[in-house]
This record gives structure tokens, sequence and C-alpha cells, in this order.
């Protein structure tokens, strides 16, 4: 999805401050398309099956900017007293985004991590756009390790944002190492994309 993205000038900062934050589950604000831009400013974001997070409560410790031609992304780390939460967006204008929301320990581990990804598809014989959506929550910390997901179809531009209205199927996560690293490795290598001019 990267393949082409927007420029815009590369942004990384750092401060290792904390602060302190009560994590409430309740579901009542919903995640948007425009999160890129504006989770961060948001009173509360909400994260399927995760919870719920006041932002205006948090500090962000770290912030990175990426992207090159259509697509621009963002990635932002806010301290806890124990745990760490990671939210990563990145956007193609009309060829769709991804959220990715990682719950970390405090020493960085990935403990769970929600995604949500939107993708235009051609279809060649009506030359029409529909939209596969996908919902994924990956927990590390449920034993066994177990996968949520859930998909939908969409034929109008206007609702790639909504949430799926279906229940997530659960499965044992069969391979716990291999998408542990995987994740990891996304998580990391996010951090040290740059702007590409």
């Amino acid at each position: 999805m990267l393949g082409s993205c927007n420029s815009q000038t590369n942004t990384k900062t750092k401060n290792t401050e904390s602060t302190d934050l009560t994590q409430k589950v309740d579901s009542t604000e919903k995640l948007t398309e425009k999160s890129t831009q504006t989770d961060y400013q948001l009173e509360k974001i909400d994260i399927p099956v995760i919870g719920t997070f006041e932002l205006s409560e948090m500090k962000m410790d770290s912030l990175n900017e990426y992207g090159a031609g259509d697509c621009w992304g963002t990635i932002r780390r806010y301290s806890l007293p124990n745990f760490g939460l990671a939210i990563d967006s990145i956007t193609c204008g009309e060829y769709g985004f991804t959220y990715t929301y990682y719950l970390l320990s405090d020493k960085d581990f990935i403990q769970v991590v929600y995604t949500k990804k939107s993708e235009s598809i051609l279809d060649p014989e009506t030359n029409s756009f529909f939209y596969v959506q996908e919902e994924q929550v990956i927990d590390f910390n449920s034993d066994p390790a177990t996968s949520m997901n859930k998909i939908d179809t969409l034929t109008d531009y206007k609702l790639r944002e909504k949430p799926i209205d279906k229940e997530f199927s659960t499965e044992i996560l069969k391979d716990k190492q291999t998408s542990y690293d995987h994740l990891e490795m996304n998580y990391q290598g996010t951090w040290e994309m740059e702007i590409d001019h």
C-alpha cells in the first residue's frame, strides 16, 4: 500500500515523560477514516476488544511521520504507568487505509493488536469500485493466543470508515511466534520509515 505516497516534512520526536491514566472500557466513540490526522486530538478513542482510552489525558512520547506518493502515515506512542499504546495510521486516499493499534507492555512487548483496513477493488465487469473492509484483533495475552476477524464488502465509498456490523469470529492463533515476529517487524519498521519526496 505504500507504493505511492504524499510528500510532507518528516517528523520524529521523542519525549520520555509518561503520565497517569486510568483505562476505561466503554464503546461510545467510533473510529473514522480521518483517524490519521485527528485521533490524537479526540477526547476518547475506542478500540474494539482492547478498550477505550482518554487520549486527552495521555502524554504522547514519540511520533514518526512517513510516506511517499499517495500514501502517508503517522505512528504515535503513548506511555502509561503499566503499559503503552501505539497508534499507526496510513492512508492512500481513495485506494484505502490501514489503522493499527498496539497495546504494549511496560517493556514494549506487543500484548494485543487491533487492525482495521479498507481496500478499493475495481470490478472489471461493471467498471466500478467496491471496498473490502477487514478488522482483526490478535491477542497474545490469552492462553492460547487468539485471532479475531471480521470482513465485509461495501459499494458505498462513504461507508468505508464505519465499523463492520458483524461479530468477530475467533480462532486459536496457529503460529503465535511467527505472528508475533511479523507484527513486531511491522511495528519497529514503521518507526524507521521516512518521507520519500
